[in-house]
């Protein structure tokens, strides 16, 4: 098998071990006083790699439950078991599998599955991107005021907290409306998608964005950090269609 089939089977596998746990009590521990982890993270996580590391002993691993395996190899997976832990934890139907493939310093696969709905979007470097196997690209909507932006709160961190609060009153009556769903990697997919045509976060993680960052790119989208500057695994985030992009920028950006 290839990087991209490896990489599904995994997610595929994983995201049936969520929903085994998916709707019925469940241990919850906490990494902090919001951040959540469940069994089924650790399980999920331990699953994918043990499947990748099948075909790929030498690559290495870094994932959101503490595995970080540094093996020299050039390649190496970012992992996510469960991204939006908080609903999985609490039974909303939005949460995904996160795999991402990185060769040196650039992302070169992300496969990210909602195991509820079984929607599988898979992007590779340079090949487009696709939503169960069918090709997607951001919407044409030229508009912030005809815009759907989605955005999210980070855990810690009292002045980034207060940004995006701040912004939402700054964005109010310039876009069509805001949402807020809680998993950062189905967000991104959303937006490459075009059910969205902007996100943004500050705080998130490697394994947050790492995948769901280049199937946007894939789909013809855009993504910064909120200076406007592009970095290939940015961790506080403007992402958009690319067409309302600087518009964002103009009202949410960090200008200092």
């Amino acid at each position: 098998m290839n990087n991209k089939e490896i990489a599904v089977n995994a997610a595929l596998k994983a995201g049936k071990i969520a929903m085994d746990y998916y709707q019925k009590p469940k241990t919850i521990e906490h990494k902090g006083i919001v951040d959540l982890v469940t069994a089924a993270d650790k399980l999920s996580e331990k699953k994918i790699i043990s499947e990748i590391k099948k075909e790929f002993p030498d690559h290495g691993f870094m994932g959101e439950e503490g595995e970080a395996i540094e093996s020299g190899s050039d390649y190496k997976w970012i992992i996510d078991p469960i991204d939006g832990t908080t609903n999985f934890a609490h039974n909303i139907p939005f949460f995904c599998v996160s795999i991402a493939l990185q060769k040196k310093d650039e992302i070169i696969l992300g496969v990210i599955l909602n195991p509820v709905t079984n929607d599988l979007y898979v992007a590779e470097k340079g090949r487009g991107a696709t939503l169960n196997n069918k090709k997607i690209k951001v919407s044409d909507t030229e508009k912030l005021i005809d815009s759907v932006v989605v955005f999210g709160f980070p855990y810690v961190g009292e002045e980034k907290i207060r940004k995006i609060i701040d912004s939402q009153h700054k964005l109010h009556g310039k876009i069509q409306a805001g949402r807020r769903f809680g998993a950062a990697a189905l967000d991104l997919c959303y937006v490459a998608s075009g059910l969205a045509e902007g996100f943004y976060e500050y705080s998130l993680k490697q394994w947050d964005v790492a995948a769901g960052s280049l199937i946007l790119r894939e789909a013809g989208g855009k993504i910064t950090d909120f200076k406007g500057e592009r970095k290939e695994i940015a961790t506080d985030i403007i992402a958009s269609n690319g067409k309302i992009h600087e518009q964002l920028l103009e009202i949410i950006g960090d200008k200092e």
